[in-house]
């Protein structure tokens, strides 16, 4: 394919996203959101999340003494 033509449907694809043409878009509805967020927050705290650090001191401690020596 020509580069010219490729380039020419590529830049469509980013002109075809927008506020106005994509309505799931959280930028149309900031309270939306929001609510997600908070929903996202709540759904990741120490007891659902088995990876996270504060759920294992030890692991955190391995953690930073190998990223110290990376």
């Amino acid at each position: 394919m020509d580069e010219k033509v490729q380039r020419q449907i590529a830049s469509r694809g980013g002109r075809s996203q927008g506020k106005r043409n994509n309505p799931g878009n959280f930028a149309n509805n900031p309270t939306r959101a929001a609510r997600a967020g908070r929903i996202g927050g709540m759904r990741q705290g120490k007891d659902t999340n088995p990876g996270n650090f504060a759920n294992n001191p030890k692991r955190a401690a391995a953690a930073g003494r190998k990223g110290g020596q990376a």
